[in-house]
């Protein structure tokens, strides 16, 4: 992604700026992001092959309030185009450090001054806002964890679901202690008469009965 932003050095340098974010897929997100111009002259001819020195500061705010966070310094020497490429966050560090750059905290703006003879004589080019693109830097600190919310409040039960299919037969458990003997129930029907038993044996004699009465006479 780019950000065209057309700046002025002085009065005999003006550039092209353009702001571009290239990062890689790995673990941690890298503390830079490209930046690039093109140099043209007061009368609007490139310079190519040209030797210059480019200051770069990350501030936070604006006018009387604007708090620098980072700068550096670069050497830099245009393509045959009039074109220059710097990685900020790569240069030579000047002041604070890319961490200190609080990409959550506000706007963030990006200042360019720029010595068109390699010197330190710097000229402000450009102060403009950075916009959504390096502040993927802010991923930085996407690993921190926050602090846990408050608990929620219970939500209503849901319906009750299907019966489960039947579980496998448990193992047998050992046999319980006999129960108490219970009371006695009402007597059933008189059952059918049996059989005729086998005549039994006989039995001993018994004693002599009494005398019986005398019978009638008998006729002549």
């Amino acid at each position: 992604m780019y950000f065209p932003i057309r700046i002025n050095l002085g009065l005999a340098v003006v550039a092209y700026l353009l702001v571009a974010v290239s990062f890689t897929s790995v673990a941690q997100v890298p503390t830079r992001f490209n930046h690039q111009a093109v140099v043209r002259d007061g009368g609007g001819l490139l310079l190519p092959n040209h030797n210059l020195s480019l200051r770069i500061s990350l501030e936070q705010g604006t006018g009387s309030g604007a708090v620098l966070r980072y700068r550096e310094t670069h050497s830099v020497t245009t393509n045959g185009n009039g074109l220059y490429s710097v990685e900020v966050g790569g240069g030579t560090l000047d002041f604070g450090h890319m961490d200190s750059v609080n990409w959550e905290g506000g706007q963030v703006f990006l200042k360019t001054e720029v010595d068109p003879g390699g010197g330190t004589n710097f000229l402000l080019s450009s102060v403009r806002e950075l916009l959504s693109v390096p502040y993927a830097l802010h991923a930085r600190t996407a690993d921190v964890p926050g602090v846990p919310g408050a608990q929620g409040v219970p939500g209503l039960p849901g319906p009750q679901g299907p019966a489960g299919a039947d579980g496998l037969p448990g193992a047998m458990g050992p046999q319980g202690p006999m129960g108490p003997q219970g009371i006695q129930g009402p007597q059933g029907p008189m059952g059918p008469a049996g059989a005729d038993g086998l005549p039994g044996a006989m039995g001993p004699q018994g004693p002599a009965g009494p005398q019986g009465i005398q019978g009638p006479a008998g006729a002549d």
